[in-house]
């Protein structure tokens, strides 16, 4: 006879944090008014999703959001709970990522990591606001989590799980290019610190130096004015002797 499967607790736990993420990201969904951002989003994916096609708008972001949202109306219909149904796929998804990582973050801390996901009452306000920044993070996550898990594995698969992350995140909004730069630095520094440590230390020096010049110089240099103006002042408003 084949042995029986027994669920680990760790096992339970991702599957209990699950059924809640689903339920809290869907439960009144659509019973509040759309806030003002939400009604621009549903409503230009309304007009996607009736054929009207999608003109890029920098002041309403990338257009991940709407063909998405598109996409779900297609799907389930056009209202308020599908409008932010959207959004709340994600969130659902978001909460269970760190699953991805338990054996580089350790298994207790990525179990951690999913309960503070599910628990957190900014994560789960974004997690049910059609806006962009759920998807944002979203793929943020996972495109730190495949950078990882390819580090670890050297598997190609994670290469493009980060290509596509990353593609997809420059498609969603203009933070793109701080999480770019973010996580560029780190990756630099890393690189730095298992080929040249000492260049590091080196190139931190020179980092922090810099970073008191720019705080103080400005400081001083404006100083200087003050200082020379309140001389004329007082030249100014000394009695006349003669």
């Amino acid at each position: 006879m084949p042995a029986r499967r027994v669920i680990t607790f760790e096992q339970l736990a991702y599957v209990l944090i699950g059924v809640a993420s689903v339920l809290l990201h869907l439960y009144l969904l659509g019973s509040r008014a759309l806030h003002h951002d939400e009604t621009l989003h549903a409503e230009y994916s309304w007009r996607l999703y009736q054929g009207h096609g999608y003109t890029h708008d920098p002041l309403l972001h990338g257009p991940f959001l709407y063909y998405w949202t598109a996409l779900i109306y297609l799907l389930f219909g056009a209202s308020d709970t599908t409008a932010r149904l959207s959004a709340a796929l994600f969130g659902m998804v978001a909460v269970m990522l760190p699953v991805l990582i338990r054996r580089e973050l350790g298994r207790p801390a990525a179990l951690l990591a999913s309960s503070y996901l599910l628990i957190s009452p900014v994560f789960l306000y974004v997690g049910r606001f059609i806006r962009h920044d759920i998807f944002a993070v979203t793929f943020e996550l996972l495109a730190v989590i495949a950078l990882v898990r390819y580090v670890r594995s050297e598997r190609s698969f994670w290469h493009y799980v980060f290509a596509a992350a990353l593609g997809l995140m420059l498609t969603t909004m203009e933070t793109f290019y701080l999480f770019v730069l973010i996580l560029g630095v780190y990756v630099v520094v890393v690189l730095l610190w298992e080929i040249a440590p000492k260049l590091l230390w080196w190139l931190g020096g020179y980092a922090v130096i810099a970073g008191l010049a720019l705080k103080v110089v400005p400081l001083w240099a404006g100083a200087i004015p003050l200082v020379t103006e309140s001389q004329a002042l007082d030249v100014r408003h000394q009695p006349d002797n003669q």
